[in-house]
Formats: structure tokens, C-alpha cells, sequence
């Protein structure tokens, strides 16, 4: 025997469809996800493709199945008790979302109608700028590929900050946009990273960047569905995917097919607004150097972010020669990246940069004498570790003795 629940369950079911039946309106608009209409937009459209009876016909038999099939839902749920109510409700938001970031995702996949340009339209058109001057372009999906520990998620995290602040990027120019970085390795420690950079740098503005830590999966379609909605319903300008190996199901690499699935949903998630970017954390091939994996994923995006260690630490290239790409700008080779320690994380610094940590070091040792830890540091202050590893890895420090040890500035 069908219960009540059962029953209002199945109307749940009956009034997504049939109110999808109305709104049909993410499929007229095939090719441009990031814009809405309105209801009297959608019935102008629908006017343009149908006749003005037919027209009629279908609006009219669409609110006639939607008023039963609510009726149906009302008259059920009043005879279930409070929790089961709840449920039938729960289920009803739950299906409502999904057929509406369903509807996102089938518009983003379909090509929509040929639409041929003309030669002055190809040359007006107005080429995209830069969230990061000579990097990172907007409408866009990059790889920023680096080997594991060498600092690629800091230098993420950094273009990220630098985005949302709208601050410059070690001397690259950077529009300010909205930031969700989503995190799938290390999200434990990650808030200590954002901390670092923020003690370093300065507060992040809380309405310019977000996290995410868990339900991201480029290789499932209602994963990419949920990001897209949320991309556009919170005007979001850049979305990190860090990494592309853990936010993936992909289980061979080196197989084009999974790796075309996945780059197909960043491209659907850049698409999503106009002017995004999606950008992929990744790693690299440990004999080659290069993006590892398939060729397709090199193939497949925009910009290829290499970062090559060097004896100072790294550098970040886009030249083709170390596997690097820029398709719409020309190559760049920025070098003198390194990450300092800085409160209980590290951020990446470029040449001369100094953490604050740094500064402070500096500032005692400035008067050429020797000078001991306690001169940095109390004995109970946590930092006098810290301290103590940035001194033995700064350059044109002397040290003497070992109880206490001393330091000094080499000025020579």
C-alpha cells in the first residue's frame, strides 16, 4: 500500500518537472549561462519561436499541470507528521536547485545557433584583460604547474590575495575581482596560510574571497553544476582549483578522454560569467619538467604557469621552451621567487621583499654589533624559533659563538 509520504514524495518529483515545463527558459538562451531572464523575457522568446496559439497552448497547459500537481503536494503533506513534513520540503529545495544548476550546465554544453562574424566585427571585438598583468588573463583557464613543495598553492594563494585586495602582484598590475579558491589538499593548514599572508600583506576584504574544502569534482556533472550556479549567483572572477589531481576523478593521467572531461567542466565553469577564469594547480612531470598527464590538459586551456626551481628558489614562466604557454599574450619569465617563513606559515617573497619577521631582524642588527637570540626574542616567545631559522637562512648574516649564539650584520 503507497503511504502518504510516498505520495507527496512523488509530487515533489511532478512539480519540478512540471514547473520546469515554465521555465524552459536556461535552454532559449543556449550559449550565455551567466545571464537571467525575466518571466516577461522568457515569454517574449518563446513568442519569437512559436506561433501566438501555440504559445498560448503551452502556458496555459503548464499552469494547469503545476496547479494539480501543487494542489496534490498540499493535500498530502497535511496528512504527514512534523518530521516526515520537513522531509517531503528538504526534498523539494534539493530537487529545485538541481534542475536548476541542470539547466545551467545544459546551456553551457549546448554550442547554440552558427552565428558567422563579419570582418569588422572580429576586429572590434574587444580583447580580454588581465587579472594578473602578463599572466593570469581574464576568460580564461590557466594551469599554474609546479614541483610539490616548491610553492606553487602559496603562489596560488598569493594571486588570489593580491585579486581580492586589488593590490599589485610583485610589480604585475592586478584588477581587483571576487576569489573562490577551493582547497583539496591541506585544507587543514590552510587558514594558517591565508593568516600568514594576511599579517604579511593586509586583510583580505571578507566579501572578495571564499573557500571551499569539500564537494568540488571536476569529473561529475552535478559537482559542476552546483560550482557553476554558485559561480554565478555570487559574481565570482576567478576560481582556483588546487589541486587538479585530488579535485578529480580521473584514474590515468595520461588518458585524453578523462582528462578532456575535466578541462570541458573548467571551460563550462569559466563560462559561467563573463570575464571568469579558472585556474588549475598542478603538478609536473618529475623527468620532463613539464605539465603531467596528458597533452589534452595542456591542449584543452589558455595559459600554462610553469614554476621552475632555480638556486634562489623559483621562477614562473609561461615560454614555450619550458612547457609554458600564453595563447592570446606574449611569454613571460619572471624569476627571484622564494617563500620566507612568516608567522606559522610561510609567503612568497620576490628579490628584496622582506617579511615582517625579516624587517625586525634587520632593524636590531642594523647597528653592526653582535647580538644574541634574546635580542629578537624573549626566552618564552614562540617566535624565537622562527627567528632563529630565518637568521641561518639569511644571507650576509656572521655568527659567532654557540652559548648563547651570536649574530651580526655583514655589511661588506
Amino acid at each position: 500500500m503507497t503511504t502518504a509520504y510516498e505520495v507527496a514524495m512523488q509530487a515533489v518529483a511532478d512539480q519540478v518537472h512540471a514547473d520546469a515545463r515554465l521555465r524552459g527558459a536556461m535552454q532559449l538562451r543556449r550559449g550565455r549561462p551567466a545571464e537571467r531572464l525575466t518571466a516577461g523575457q522568457v515569454h517574449a522568446q518563446l513568442r519569437h519561436d512559436i506561433s501566438r496559439d501555440d504559445f498560448n497552448t503551452f502556458v496555459d497547459e503548464g499552469h494547469a499541470l503545476l496547479d494539480v500537481v501543487r494542489d496534490d503536494l498540499a493535500e498530502w503533506t497535511e496528512k504527514l507528521d512534523a518530521a516526515e513534513r520537513a522531509q517531503v520540503e528538504a526534498e523539494a529545495t534539493r530537487q529545485r536547485v538541481r534542475a536548476q544548476a541542470a539547466a545551467l550546465v545544459s546551456a553551457v554544453e549546448d554550442e547554440g545557433p552558427l552565428q558567422a562574424l563579419t570582418l569588422d566585427d572580429l576586429l572590434n571585438r574587444i580583447e580580454p584583460g588581465w587579472w594578473v598583468e602578463g599572466l593570469l588573463q581574464q576568460s580564461s583557464v590557466a594551469i599554474l604547474a609546479g614541483e610539490p613543495g616548491l610553492g606553487k598553492s602559496f603562489t596560488a594563494l598569493s594571486m588570489a590575495a593580491s585579486i581580492a585586495t586589488g593590490s599589485d602582484w610583485f610589480g604585475q598590475s592586478v584588477k581587483q575581482g571576487s576569489v573562490l579558491y577551493v582547497v583539496g589538499e591541506g585544507a587543514e593548514s590552510f587558514g594558517k596560510r591565508v593568516a600568514a599572508w594576511q599579517d604579511t600583506n593586509g586583510e583580505i576584504p571578507r566579501d572578495r574571497m571564499v573557500f571551499m574544502d569539500r564537494g568540488v569534482n571536476l569529473s561529475r556533472e552535478a559537482s559542476v553544476a552546483r560550482v557553476v550556479e554558485y559561480v554565478t549567483e555570487h559574481s565570482i572572477d576567478l576560481v582556483i582549483l588546487d589541486t587538479f589531481s585530488q579535485l578529480t576523478s580521473i584514474d590515468n593521467e595520461n588518458d585524453a578522454s578523462q582528462v578532456n572531461k575535466a578541462t570541458k567542466a573548467a571551460i563550462q565553469i569559466r563560462q559561467a560569467r563573463p570575464g571568469a577564469t579558472v585556474l588549475l594547480v598542478h603538478h609536473v612531470n618529475k623527468a620532463s619538467g613539464g605539465v603531467r598527464g596528458s597533452s589534452a590538459l595542456r591542449g584543452n586551456v589558455d595559459t600554462v604557469i610553469v614554476a621552475k626551481g632555480d638556486e634562489k628558489g623559483f621562477r614562473l614562466t609561461t615560454e614555450r621552451s619550458a612547457d609554458g604557454k600564453q595563447k592570446d599574450g606574449k611569454p613571460v619569465d619572471l624569476r627571484g621567487f622564494h617563500l620566507v617563513d612568516a608567522g606559522a606559515s610561510a609567503v612568497v617573497a620576490r628579490g628584496t621583499t622582506q617579511t615582517p619577521d625579516e624587517q625586525h631582524i634587520r632593524e636590531v642588527l642594523a647597528d653592526g654589533e653582535w647580538h644574541p637570540m634574546a635580542d629578537f626574542a624573549e626566552n618564552a616567545d614562540p617566535a624565537r624559533r622562527r627567528y632563529s631559522r630565518i637568521l641561518d637562512s639569511m644571507p650576509n648574516i656572521e655568527t659567532q659563538g654557540t652559548r648563547p649564539k651570536q649574530y651580526r650584520l655583514n655589511a661588506a
